[in-house]
């Protein structure tokens, strides 16, 4: 997954991946800066780094965000789905890509998991 961080600090604009490779990860999914600098992690967004976009270009890769998300924050289907108000099954298959959500349904998986949808220009 891919994203603009602003660095509310310093006022620089970066891209990032997500990854679990990196040393600082620790089993976690953390953003990587394209220099390999953790940026911070996935789960727990803080008031310097924040998130201007995430890059997910078609439903797959929403739901492959929201397993990142739901897995870094030590989470399992039935209780996103619980807060998210929706069957388990349903968001396995968001994660799968099988299931095309509705707006709704996305903002309530990603209320479930502390996430805002936001709407930037290209």
């Amino acid at each position: 997954m891919k994203a603009i961080i602003l660095n509310s600090i310093t006022g620089k604009v970066t891209e990032a991946t997500s990854t679990d490779s990196h040393p600082a990860a620790s089993g976690t999914l953390v953003w990587q800066d394209p220099k390999g600098i953790c940026l911070g992690e996935v789960a727990h967004p803080n008031d310097i780094l924040q998130i201007l976009r995430i890059d997910t270009p078609d439903f797959l890769a929403f739901g492959e965000a929201v397993a990142s998300i739901r897995t870094a924050l030590n989470l399992n289907t039935n209780q996103i789905a619980k807060k998210a108000g929706v069957i388990p099954n349903q968001i396995a298959r968001i994660e799968q890509g099988q299931h095309n959500p509705n707006l709704l349904t996305m903002l309530r998986v990603l209320d479930a998991l502390g996430y805002d949808l936001a709407i930037v220009p290209k």
